[in-house]
């Protein structure tokens, strides 16, 4: 990606990488004090994640696709954080996200699966917030795990 737009030629990160927050759940105990091996279940999502990193195939259809949510707004992406456990803690994880060339956008889409041509991702800004979505797997690394109670 860094080849074919030259980011850091105009002062970016090497692909347009940037840290974004995702929101998601978790059916466990892990993050709690003592916790701290992810677990097996199919339907935690957040230790798939840990495990196996973001799969796109998890992912369901939001306000502009099928793809991968981040915000750069951890407010945001708490909106989408749940405990399915009697924990009552929360659960983000703050990533790794290659934009590449980004395609702006108010305009509710949610049918898309992929990017307009010629753009890497898509940036979605409404109702005072903003989400960068991706459509490929290795557009996105988790890097942090952060525990909270709300």
């Amino acid at each position: 990606m860094e080849a074919k737009n030259s980011h850091i030629s105009k002062g970016q990160q090497p692909g347009n990488q940037q840290r974004r927050w995702h929101g998601t759940g978790r059916n466990c105990q892990l993050g709690d004090p003592g916790n701290t091996t992810p677990c097996t279940a199919t339907a935690c999502s957040l230790c798939n994640i840990i495990r196996t990193s973001f799969n796109i195939t998890h992912a369901a259809a939001g306000a502009f696709g099928k793809g991968i949510y981040t915000s750069s707004a951890s407010s945001t992406s708490n909106g989408y954080s749940r405990t399915n456990s009697a924990s009552t803690m929360r659960a983000m994880l703050l990533n790794r996200v290659v934009v590449g060339v980004g395609y702006k956008t108010s305009t509710l889409n949610s049918t898309l699966v992929a990017p307009p041509a010629g753009y890497d991702s898509v940036i979605a800004a409404y109702a005072g917030t903003d989400e960068l979505v991706v459509f490929d797997n290795d557009a996105i690394r988790p890097a942090y795990l952060i525990m909270y109670t709300p």
